[in-house]
């Protein structure tokens, strides 16, 4: 995406699974303006099975 003299790029991954007691969701998030990375985000949650 982009325009002239501006071009960026965001990539994104996400990861789940799951056991008997909980979700666990691995992700990550990179953003790259004119070929700079200009962020970054990771993260890694572990969530109960509550209602299940």
């Amino acid at each position: 995406m982009g325009r002239e003299g501006w071009d960026i790029h965001v990539r994104s991954e996400v990861h789940m699974s799951a056991d008997k007691e909980h979700f666990y969701l691995m992700g990550s998030l990179q953003a790259e303006e004119n070929g700079q990375r200009v962020r970054e985000h990771n993260w890694d949650e572990t969530i109960p099975c509550l209602l299940l």
